[in-house]
C-alpha cells in the first residue's frame, strides 16, 4: 500500500466545513474521505474502519471532544497521524495535545494548503 492510499477520518461538526473539507480532500486522496460530527461518532467509524490520519475539531457535540477521541484512537492505531484544528486557544487544549503526541495543532482561521503542507509533512503522497 503506498502512502497515497492512506485513510482520512475528518471530524468537524460545522455542517458546511464538514462537507467542503470532504470534497477537497477527496481530490487528494484514493480512498474516500470519511466525516463525521462528533468525536462519538468517529470513534465508532474507526473502531469499524482503522484510518491512517485524523483530521478532527476539539469541541463537538457528544460525550467525548476531538483529543478524547484521538486518545481512544490511537488504542487502536499507535501508529495514527494527527491534525487538530481548533478555534480555541486555550492552555489545557494545548496541553492535552502535547500529551497525546498531536502531530499538528493549527488555530482557526486555517487555509486548506496550510492542511495539506501538514499532510505532506506527516510523509502522505498526495494525488496531483
Amino acid at each position: 500500500m503506498s502512502l497515497l492510499d492512506k485513510k482520512v477520518l475528518f471530524v468537524e461538526d460545522d455542517e458546511m466545513l464538514r462537507v467542503r473539507m470532504e470534497k477537497l480532500l477527496n481530490m487528494f486522496f484514493l480512498y474516500p474521505v470519511k466525516t463525521a460530527s462528533t468525536a462519538d461518532e468517529a470513534l465508532e467509524i474507526f473502531k469499524n474502519e482503522i484510518h491512517d490520519l485524523i483530521i478532527s475539531d476539539i469541541k463537538t457535540p457528544g460525550k467525548m471532544d476531538g483529543l478524547d477521541f484521538i486518545k481512544e484512537a490511537k488504542k487502536y492505531n499507535s501508529d495514527l497521524k494527527t491534525i487538530i484544528i481548533t478555534g480555541f486557544n486555550e492552555e489545557l487544549y494545548n496541553q492535552r495535545a502535547k500529551e497525546l503526541d498531536i502531530n499538528k495543532y493549527f488555530v482557526k482561521p486555517v487555509t486548506v494548503s496550510d492542511i495539506l503542507e501538514e499532510i505532506t509533512n506527516l510523509g502522505f503522497t498526495l494525488k496531483t
